[in-house]
């Protein structure tokens, strides 16, 4: 059950690392996230995509106890 919780980490932290960097662009320089958003904003949305669909079979995987 514990490597479970330790591999269920890993995308939650990454999610949290990366939300803080957003914070911080936003909280520095708006119109410099508003540009980095506007040109990768495909690449952001399958960045989300991939993490929370991740993040829900992690989170079954561990409910289910296997």
């Amino acid at each position: 059950m514990r490597k479970q919780i330790k591999v269920a980490l890993i995308p939650v932290v990454g999610l949290t690392f990366f939300l803080g960097i957003i914070i911080f662009y936003i909280l520095t320089e708006p119109v410099k996230l508003t540009n980095i958003i506007t040109r990768y904003f495909l690449i952001f949305i399958i960045f989300f995509t991939f993490l929370f669909i991740g993040l829900g079979f992690l989170s079954r995987w561990i409910l289910s106890g296997k």
